[in-house]
């Protein structure tokens, strides 16, 4: 069951479970709606990617309309990983497992070094029945069966890692973290608890990384997030770079896969 206050609508097939969520808010839902579809044939990663939607995997979106004021927006990126990360720790515990479970600025949920979930956030401002409204959507997927090998940063799944898990139950787990999450969050109120836990939990965090901006690629220091939930990365140079936008990447990725 998830948690009370939200509803859930199953499908079998759909063209992304953000696109049905952004459908489902222009024709006036309400909000605190999740959808979860069996398949998803088109759906869309961060920085206009495809997700691949392999078999058995978790494809769902939420949907929150006004969840918090404009400026706060872009940190459920970090309750929603957050959220999953809980989830998938618990299942970690379930199954007996001591599993490495990270977080990825700023968006990844990594099992062993590895990519096994990410989350993609959009936001909408909309006119419904003649007052604008912010509609926030945020689709998470979570490889729970199987996983893509030719993307750009490897990845893994659940049921490789020891911890099959079928997506329905995986929904209702992500669903309670999420919620969780939220309420700690509070309206944006909080982002200070929220940045303390995801820091409790970010990979190579005072390590060496490499970034990935539009136009160039630059590596230092990872020394943690800003109160934005900006990166903020140590360059050789000894100055302190914030950045919003980009891909991390840890050096270079194994050489076998799972």
């Amino acid at each position: 069951m998830i948690p009370a206050g939200y509803r859930l609508i199953e499908v079998e097939e759909t063209e992304s479970t953000n696109s049905a969520c952004l459908q489902a808010a222009k024709d006036g839902d309400p909000g605190h709606l999740w959808i979860r579809a069996e398949r998803q044939m088109a759906g869309r990663g961060s920085r206009g990617r495809s997700w691949v939607s392999g078999p058995g995997n978790l494809f769902a979106s939420l949907l929150l309309v006004d969840p918090a004021p404009v400026a706060s927006l872009a940190n459920l990126t970090f309750v929603a990983a957050l959220g999953v990360h809980e989830a998938i720790a618990a299942l970690a515990a379930a199954h007996g497992e001591a599993s490495d479970i990270a977080l990825k600025w700023p968006n990844d949920v990594l099992v062993s070094a590895r990519k096994v979930s990410g989350i993609l956030l959009e936001s909408h401002e909309l006119i419904v029945a003649g007052d604008a409204r912010r509609s926030v959507i945020v689709g998470i997927g979570v490889n729970c069966m199987s996983h893509p090998r030719d993307v750009p940063y490897r990845a893994t799944d659940l049921a490789v890692e020891g911890m099959p898990v079928p997506a329905r139950d995986m929904m209702e787990r992500v669903a309670t973290g999420v919620d969780n999450w939220l309420k700690r969050w509070d309206r944006g109120t909080n982002f200070g608890e929220i940045r303390r836990h995801w820091l409790a939990h970010a990979a190579n965090l005072s390590k060496r990384i490499d970034v990935r901006l539009p136009n160039r690629e630059v590596s230092g220091i990872f020394e943690g997030i800003d109160d934005k939930g900006m990166l903020c990365l140590r360059l050789d140079d000894g100055d302190l770079a914030t950045i919003s936008s980009a891909e991390v990447f840890f050096g270079t990725p194994p050489t076998h896969d799972k």
